[in-house]
């Protein structure tokens, strides 16, 4: 008789295949619901542990995940169902439904009429709102679902076509009747949506011209900070039991916040990120080293032979050492007026056809045109250019040899895991401009850090160590059937194009020998990098994952083999001039500190892109998956005249699952909180006081009020409006010399009239600034003139938005109480 597992074991590593591909599936699908999963069942209630519950519902963790489930498949067969509709000359004929634009990429869409988003959160708000529309007698019936989908087909789709959309969509797990439920919830939510927001939308001309001031008329204040961290200590007594549960019950409903004056004791999700770390500029230094004077001297020869080492003669020619004077360049003030160098030809002899397009022949001054009395033109001296004349910007840069990557070809910027390069970023032009790149430099750089010039133009020793560069200049280009330019124009020129000089070899020396060792550093830099990604990560991300798939599947601990050891990541950069650090265990606005955590991902990179600060601190990252991000340091970069950027290759070691605290783990903090609310009442009381004697001092007002010491902290700014705009975005204007003012200190400062004082905190209430008002701007007169000539008001609109958001958020928190709304954990602070 054959053996019952005989079948199994023949067939064995089959079955093993399909379990990993299902345990792989389930690691990356849902780790979001498993995270919330293991939250509630930590309090014993597993599935049945309820989530939300409000005066008229509640929803468990099993109704939560289910309905959350089917509202996706919902999704995906409008979706789907939009698209035949569209196909067949329709569209979709319900509220809500046609092509919108996410405000966040750009990308177009088409909505369905109905909200897209399918997480946790969403589903149990649409409950809560389909309960407050029926309790204002909204009233839903299967005809009303029924009526949707019909609009929704337009006439344009066949009972079959809809049976077969519908179960390709949804594999057959989506039935009529829930299609009907869901369809009447979300169609009460938008009903009662739109109810909550249309009362709120109400813009009136006098709250028109409020939001015009906000954004145009300018205040300039004297300020002196009164911090509160100095009157904690200066607290007496301690909070009652009652108040310390009460902050302790507020403070749960949110993480906490810097910005923030109210507290929050809710840990955010944390993570530590191992990582290594390149600076680009220190791998250039070291190349440096490397950079003969033969090897510089032969670039620099290389450059004069293109013509790219001649500038304006700006200094006399006797600071040009003879040796390096080449034999076509005469000093100006030597030339006699009727001489020609043997080397030049004639303007009136020069058909434009016979310039090359790379050279800029700035030397070929006519000899009858320049007496010998005459200095050399200024570089301020502009050239009078007829408007036929080829642009500035045909220089020889896109000649130059040294402008070739030094690198892998940079058509592909791929991030996956078997690419065979690390694609360093492709900076903008402008950050190559910031960092002190002449114009017109620009280069399609994909696989190497973003160059400074790339080639060593034309210009002064001056002009070399400063961040802008010298102009280009370029005598006037002739038509082609032009022989002879215009007469009248003939002294013009002579006068417009100065006489050029060839740079020495010591001037342009360093700049030579620090463009040879970038173009040396780029392929050591990325090759290191690469290497740690292929032959250290990656094949350690490839066995951890197996190795966890082996875990979840339930087979026996022997079948998954032993996990390899971590590569040692220190060791590696030690022997590769890298950079190595972890971040130890932060959350993201810990992380977003730091130039790592602001760094950005390359958008292609295994589906993940963003700021790392904030894509990194979410459950969704797998542990060990090899990543990369860079940053460009733009103040550095302007002040060294070069760009600045690092490189991080990194994974995630660990993580911690977002909580809540017990009042025990928090305690201190609780009470800690109570003393700076405390402190804030005695902060204030100290900025009234400075505030009140300087109202009442003479001409000097603050040095009469202050002593030297404090005189230190006192700062004047520079005018600025209540808010500015940044694209269609309003916010409240960040005032350099302060620290984080929001709306507060705003009204208070604008609503003070000039030469008054004041006192107003900053948006946490960690300082209460006392302050005087030194003027005011525009006129009433030029600002009301302004205001009626401007038809659109977009600016003024653009306000009242932002405020009607708010003010729905406000909104949604009344229904909330008006409910009794009571969530089990707060799932917006996850």
């Amino acid at each position: 008789m054959s053996n019952p597992l005989a079948v199994f074991r023949k067939n064995r590593n089959y079955w093993m295949a399909g379990l990993v591909i299902l345990a792989i599936m389930a690691f990356v699908v849902a780790p979001a619901i498993e995270q919330l999963s293991q939250a509630y069942r930590t309090g014993g209630g597993g599935e049945n542990a309820v989530v939300v519950r409000w005066d008229g519902g509640k929803m468990t963790m099993a109704e939560v995940q289910h309905a959350t489930a089917q509202h996706g498949r919902l999704v995906r067969f409008l979706r789907a169902l939009g698209d035949k509709v569209r196909e067949a000359g329709g569209e979709p004929d319900v509220p809500g439904a046609g092509m919108n634009f996410d405000p966040q990429t750009g990308q177009p869409y088409y909505s369905i009429g109905i909200n897209m988003v399918s997480d946790e959160e969403m589903i149990c708000r649409s409950r809560i709102l389909a309960t407050h529309a029926k309790k204002m007698g909204v009233q839903l019936t299967d005809q009303t679902a029924d009526d949707f989908l019909e609009a929704f087909c337009d006439g344009k789709i066949s009972a079959e076509d809809y049976e077969k959309t519908l179960t390709e969509t949804t594999s057959g797990q989506l039935s009529e009747f829930e299609i009907r439920e869901i369809l009447k919830t979300e169609i009460a939510t938008n009903i009662a949506f739109e109810m909550g927001r249309s009362a709120l939308e109400q813009t009136t001309p006098g709250k028109m011209w409020r939001d015009f001031l906000k954004l145009n008329q300018t205040a300039k204040v004297t300020a002196f900070p009164v911090f509160v961290d100095e009157y904690v200590a200066k607290v007496e007594g301690s909070p009652t039991e009652t108040e310390i549960q009460a902050i302790y019950e507020d403070g749960i409903k949110r993480a906490p916040n810097p910005n923030s004056s109210e507290p929050g004791f809710v840990r955010r999700y944390q993570s530590n990120l191992e990582y290594l770390q390149a600076n680009f500029q220190d791998w250039v230094e070291r190349e440096k080293a490397n950079v003969t004077e033969e090897q510089a001297r032969a670039e620099y020869d290389r450059l004069v032979e293109l013509k790219m080492m001649e500038v304006p003669a700006e200094t006399p020619s006797s600071e040009t050492p003879a040796t390096e004077t080449p034999a076509t360049e005469t000093p100006a003030t030597e030339t006699p007026a009727t001489e020609t160098p043997a080397t030049e030809t004639p303007a009136t002899e020069t058909p434009a056809t016979e310039t090359p397009a790379t050279e800029t022949p700035a030397t070929e001054t006519p000899a009858t045109e320049t007496p010998a009395t005459e200095t050399t033109p200024t570089e301020t001296t502009a050239p009078q250019t007829p408007a036929t004349e080829s642009p500035a910007t045909e220089s020889p840069a896109t000649e130059s040899p040294a402008t070739e990557p030094a690198g892998p070809a940079s058509g592909d910027q791929s991030q996956n895991l078997n690419s065979t390069n690390v694609r360093l970023v492709a900076l903008v032009q402008d950050a190559e401009t910031q960092a002190g790149s002449p114009a017109g430099e620009s280069e399609s750089v994909g696989a190497q850090p973003p160059a400074e010039s790339t080639e060593l133009e034309g210009e002064s020793a001056q002009a070399a160590t400063s961040n802008t560069p010298p102009p280009v200049v370029q005598p006037p280009q002739l038509g082609e059937s032009d022989a002879t330019p215009p007469a009248a124009t003939g002294e013009s020129l002579a006068q417009a194009v100065p006489t050029m000089r060839t740079r020495t070899f010591e001037e342009a020396k360093d700049e030579i020998t620090e463009q040879l060792a970038r173009t040396a550093a780029v392929p050591k830099f990325e090759e290191v990098l690469t290497q740690a990604i292929q032959e250290e990560m990656t094949p350690y991300y490839h066995a951890f994952r197996e190795y966890q798939a082996f875990q979840q599947s339930g087979v026996d601990a022997s079948e998954a083999g032993e996990l390899p050891p971590r590569p040692d990541l220190k060791k590696y950069a030690e022997a590769n001039n890298l950079i190595y650090g972890e971040t130890g265990m932060v959350d993201a606005m810990q992380l977003s500190r730091t130039p790592f955590g602001l760094s950005q991902m390359p958008r292609d990179a295994q589906a993940f892109s963003g700021m790392v600060a904030s894509t990194m601190m979410e459950p969704q990252v797998a542990p060990f998956i090899p990543l990369q991000s860079n940053y460009f340091d733009q103040a550095a970069s302007q002040m060294s005249g070069r760009a600045i950027f690092s490189q991080w290759v990194f994974w995630k070691t660990a993580e911690r699952p977002a909580y809540i605290p017990d009042l025990t783990e928090v305690r201190e903090e609780v009470i800690e909180a109570w003393k700076r609310v405390q402190a804030r009442d005695l902060a204030k009381q100290a900025a009234e006081a400075i505030a009140k004697k300087v109202s009442t001092a003479g001409s000097e007002p603050w040095q009469s009020t202050l002593s030297a010491t404090e005189q230190a902290l006192l700062v004047e700014t520079d005018p600025f409006p209540w808010m500015s705009r940044l694209g269609n975005q309003p916010d409240v204007t960040v005032v350099p010399k302060l620290d984080n003012i929001g709306e507060d200190f705003m009204k208070a400062v604008f609503d003070t009239p000039v030469g008054q004082t004041g006192v107003a905190p900053n948006a946490a209430k960690g300082i209460y600034y006392a302050f005087r008002v030194v003027e005011k701007g525009p006129t009433e007169e030029d600002l009301r003139d302004r205001f009626n000539a401007d038809p659109q008001k977009s600016g003024p609109l653009s306000i009242g938005r932002v405020e009607s958001q708010r003010l729905f958020a406000e909104w949604y928190e009344s229904l909330d109480r008006e409910l009794g709304v009571e969530w089990m954990i707060p799932i917006n602070s996850l």
